[in-house]
Formats: structure tokens, sequence, C-alpha cells
């Protein structure tokens, strides 16, 4: 009597398919550059249009001799950053056959995530783009060097004044100049970066020569990797409100949509710099 296997192709229609109850997603950029400037918060939420933020110039103070006093002189008008808040958004439409045929967990809790993750990468990338104007630049024609790393450095601690305090300024970089940068020893090495019973840096820069490194592919590229190296009030962000994500019933479709109003806008523009480098592949 001939016998046969039942095999995954001829019980096909008798075998269960499962799927993960939580989606994954793609990977994003890494974020985090506008922890780095001025954060406003809360405090131009509510009325109002465009944002002023006046800048006192500085009047150094002289040695009184007992004569007349010799009043400063006001060759200068004071100066003010304007930020004019928009509106920034992320928004899907989903169909009903979708929603009630397919969806599972619901399309809110699926696409909510990816949709907020690319609000919040658009400041990142604005500030990243604004870095791009900063007078003080340095340009590697070629790959990253220390040499030009050291001189920006120098510069923004010469022209930033009290602005700028070492140990207290990021790095902005792009990933691909990491491997130059961790061939550089005097960017790993425990000995120069001052660790006493440590070892080598192994991959992550962290903080050097008063720089806190960071990696992303935010970095603006125009011809070149404009990388950047601020403080905290080289630009600053100002916020109308919080970012939100609301959901709309209409026509057979659920309107899902996630928004928030901001500006950046460089505050003191000589506390910071760009790191030009040509290599960009």
């Amino acid at each position: 009597m001939a016998t046969g296997n039942i095999t995954q192709t001829s019980a096909l229609k008798l075998l269960p398919e499962l799927w993960a109850a939580q989606p994954e997603y793609v990977p994003n950029n890494v974020r985090g550059f506008t922890k780095s400037i001025w954060d406003t918060g809360e405090t131009y939420f509510g009325p109002g249009y465009k944002i002023h933020i006046p800048i006192v110039q500085s009047y150094p103070a002289s040695a009184y001799t007992g004569a007349a006093l010799t009043f400063q002189n006001f060759t200068e008008a004071e100066m003010t950053t304007v930020l004019t808040p928009t509106v920034a958004y992320n928004a899907i439409q989903v169909q009903e056959d979708v929603l009630q045929t397919i969806m599972n967990p619901g399309a809110e809790r699926i696409y909510s995530p990816a949709l907020a993750e690319g609000l919040y990468q658009k400041p990142d990338v604005d500030g990243l783009t604004k870095g791009a104007s900063l007078t003080n630049t340095v340009t590697d024609a070629g790959a990253w060097t220390i040499a030009s790393f050291q001189t920006l450095i120098s510069t923004i601690l010469t022209q930033g004044g009290d602005k700028v305090q070492l140990g207290q300024l990021d790095g902005w970089y792009h990933p691909q100049l990491w491997d130059t940068i961790m061939s550089v020893a005097d960017m790993y090495s425990a000995a120069v970066r001052g660790e006493s019973n440590s070892s080598a840096k192994t991959g992550n820069v962290g903080l050097t020569f008063g720089v806190n490194m960071n990696f992303t592919k935010n970095v603006f590229l125009s011809t070149t990797l404009r990388n950047v190296i601020v403080s905290r009030k080289t630009m600053v962000l100002a916020r109308k409100n919080r970012p939100k994500i609301e959901m709309e019933r209409t026509d057979l479709t659920t309107k899902i949509v996630a928004s928030m109003m901001y500006a950046i806008e460089i505050l003191h523009d000589l506390s910071g710099g760009q790191h030009r480098v040509t290599t960009t592949t």
C-alpha cells in the first residue's frame, strides 16, 4: 500500500501564520541637537506672533579719577533676534476598510510613533541646517583633521566670550567621520585626554578637548559636511506649543496628524562654529 508524506506544501491551508503584536520601526537618524541649544520651553506658549529677544551691548567700566564722568557713547544700536514660529506637521489618512479588516493593533498605535518621530527629527534638522551659516568656520579639504578641530575650538573660545565654557560645548559630526576621528590617537588616548588609570576610548569619544562629541546623519550636507560645535546660547528654540497627535474621522477615513509650532534662530553667532569636511563618502 502506497503512503504519502504530509508536507508544508500539501498542508498549507492548515498552517497558521503568526504576526508580532508590536511592529518594529525602521532606523531613524540620531537626534538630540535641540538639547544642545537654548530651549525656551513653555515661555512663549499662547497668544503672540513674532518673538523678540533683545541683545544689549557690553559697556566696559573705567577707573574713577575725580574728574567729570564720561558717559558711554551709544555708537552701536541694541540688537534683537527675531523668531517667527511656524507649524510643522506629519500626517497620514487610513481608509475604513483597512481599519476594519487589517489593523491589529489599531492604526493609531501603529502609526503614531512613526509620525511623532518624524516630527521630532525636524527641529534637529532645522538647527543643524542653521549651523551651516555660523561665522566661525574651519575647512578640511579632504578628511577630518584634529588640527582644524582644535583651531575651531580655539576660535569659539576667543570669539564667544563668557557664552562659552569648555566641557559645555557640544559637537555634532556626521557618523561617516567616526572612523577617521577614532584613528587619531589624541582623540582616544587616555594619556592625552588626562584620564588617569583609564584605558583608551573604545568607540565612544565622549568629552574631548572640552567638546561633547555626538554623531548624526542630520548634519547638513551642501558640497561639504557642515559639522557644528555649539554652546547653549549659540541658537534658541522658541516653542508655541508642545508636539501633539490628533485624530479625526471623516469620509470613511481616519486622519492622524502630528504637529507643533516652533522656530529656531542663531542667537550668539560667535559662540559656535562649523567644521566643514569635504570628504563626503
